[in-house]
């Protein structure tokens, strides 16, 4: 049987998984870390980067609709 090419597999193998930890931990270490809803500059409002409108709820004859269907 021919384990060379198993062996030459998990170094390989090991070698690369190394390397990911490494560059993982070394990205991590460097990222400065700020946790959700702290606040590093400003007046305190958090202001995000959101593409997406916000949808405010208005009272209509479908919401209505809508609601009665669900219960």
């Amino acid at each position: 049987m021919d384990t060379n090419g198993r062996r030459d597999f998990l170094k390989r193998l090991g070698i690369g998984g190394v390397v990911a930890a490494g560059s993982l931990g070394l990205i991590t270490a460097t990222h400065p870390s700020r946790h959700r809803g702290e606040h590093t500059e400003g007046d305190g409002v958090a202001v995000g980067n959101s593409r997406k409108d916000e949808t405010l709820y208005t009272k209509t004859e479908y919401w209505d609709k809508f609601y009665k269907s669900a219960l």
